[in-house]
């Protein structure tokens, strides 16, 4: 009965292996992560300008320019730590200037070694990020 239930579950267990990520894969993900990234939205007149700087050390800032449809700006801060696990990069903000954010977990995706999609399967939100030079400001 043994033998029947280890054939059965042979082939699952090596197909959710699969499915992971090596972590030689996850460090290579890691380290494509690392950098200053810039994501930029216009909805309804209003435009906002991200750039997210994510350090080797696992911290990361984030600086977001606001402009609404009247011209007028609002300069938004933020920090905390950063950290991707195999699929997921994920941040957890220390301080956000007017706000409350305190977790932010997108599932990424490579389209090319200078942009990266987030996909947050929770909101069923999906941002781009690119990559741009260090000292790109919001």
């Amino acid at each position: 009965m043994f033998r029947r239930h280890f054939i059965f579950l042979a082939p699952a267990c090596a197909a959710l292996a699969a499915c992971e990520q090596s972590p030689d894969a996850a460090d290579d993900t890691r380290d494509q992560l690392v950098g200053t990234w810039l994501r930029e939205i216009e909805e309804g007149g209003v435009k906002a300008r991200r750039v997210l700087v994510l350090q080797t050390n696992g911290k990361f800032t984030e600086t977001t320019r606001i402009t609404a449809a009247d011209g007028a700006e609002k300069l938004v801060t933020g920090e905390g730590d950063w950290l991707f696990d195999g699929r997921n990069f994920k941040r957890r903000y220390a301080r956000v200037d007017g706000g409350r954010i305190q977790f932010a977990t997108f599932e990424v995706k490579f389209p090319s070694r200078t942009e990266f999609i987030g996909v947050d399967n929770v909101r069923k939100v999906q941002v781009t990020y690119r990559r741009v030079v260090d000292g790109t400001g919001a």
